[in-house]
């Protein structure tokens, strides 16, 4: 028997939906609703907790943003006229508006107001939401519990060319710097994840619990604004596209393999190799296809599993018959163009 918070809550569930406990290492399925209770199914995790949250990804909870206690709470904060205030688990455009009204009715003071993003039904609105409010929060805590994590990094993107278009600030936040809780320095996968948020242009980073309970609060900001300060000037620097390289003779070659692909519209691009480095050179290029690269020995295979894009298969057979088409279809691609190389040969040919 689990208690949540609201009826509200309760009433909004439906079959099948999903609640997560505990920032998601609980997940239970709703398999009755009843009057005054839930009958749900635990699908993965054992022990559960008191005072742990719960996150209701599949549903659209039928209740007002602001909770008693967060009136209450809002009351208290306007009378110290802040500069902004941040509205969590926003869902819908009205969120935002109930609170501008709740605020609007009780000063003149011009309070701003952050929509925190951290459910998929506000991903999906995420331009009406972003039109009304003043800013938007990416609450990537939150977010990673109710989208699949692995989703978070491209929706992320898409909120910040979404607000820069509507010319609205956007806030990147959650586990920025989550080490330095306990550490005096950042690990390298957070410095490039600091260094990201500056390079796609976000606004700003923000930080939780490694200024709020860290060992060095001072250090975690020092560490932030050193790292995007740097990331600042190299996209100053690099002004016309971060992820670009010079077009450099030396990639004249590789450059015209993705350039045929695109104004052709390839469906992929077949590599014939010997070695790495005809593969490894157009994969730098970037072309958004797969780039499929038959082998005649294992460890040239391996070693280009490490570059983007690329999918490598050792087969003798294919690379002695030099046959592409076979080689596509091993990967599921059945027509379209190939742009297929071999050696110094380039060429283009349709697969039906």
């Amino acid at each position: 028997r689990v208690q949540l918070p609201h009826d509200d809550v309760m009433k909004s569930l439906n079959v099948g939906d999903r609640i997560l406990l505990n920032d998601g290492k609980i997940e239970m399925r709703v398999t009755g609703v009843e009057t005054g209770k839930i009958i749900a199914t635990v699908v993965r995790g054992d022990e559960i907790w008191s005072r742990r949250g719960f996150n209701l990804p599949d549903t659209d909870v039928a209740t007002s943003v602001l909770t008693p206690k967060d009136k209450n709470d809002l009351e208290y904060a306007i009378t110290k006229n802040p500069d902004w205030v941040a509205i969590s688990f926003v869902q819908r455009p009205e969120d935002v508006a109930e609170v501008r009204d709740f605020i609007t009715a009780r000063t003149s003071h011009p309070i701003k107001i952050i929509a925190k993003i951290e459910r998929p039904n506000a991903v999906d609105r995420i331009a009406e939401i972003a039109s009304v409010a003043d800013g938007i929060m990416i609450a990537r805590g939150d977010l990673a519990v109710e989208v699949p994590f692995e989703t978070v990094p491209a929706i992320s993107r898409h909120i910040i060319r979404t607000c820069r278009t509507l010319n609205r600030p956007v806030i990147m936040a959650t586990q920025m710097l989550g080490t330095m809780v306990n550490s005096e320095f950042p690990t390298r996968a957070e410095i490039s994840d600091v260094a990201n948020a500056a390079y796609l242009r976000a606004d700003s980073t923000m930080t939780s619990e490694e200024t709020t309970i860290g060992i060095n609060p001072v250090g975690v900001i020092e560490t932030m604004a050193k790292i995007v300060t740097y990331a600042d000037y190299d996209a100053i620097a690099n002004s016309y596209d971060w992820s670009r390289i010079e077009n450099v003779p030396e990639n004249d070659w590789s450059r015209s393999v993705a350039s045929m692909a695109y104004l052709n519209r390839a469906s992929a691009i077949v590599v014939f190799a010997c070695d790495t480095v005809a593969t490894t050179q157009i994969s730098c290029r970037k072309p958004d296809i797969p780039i499929i690269a038959v082998c005649r020995e294992d460890v040239i295979a391996n070693q280009l599993c490490l570059s983007r894009g690329v999918c490598p298969i050792c087969d003798e057979v294919l690379f002695g018959q030099r046959d592409a088409f076979n080689a596509a279809r091993g990967f599921g691609i059945t027509s379209g163009h190939l742009v297929i190389v071999d050696g110094d040969k380039i060429s283009l040919r349709t697969l039906d």
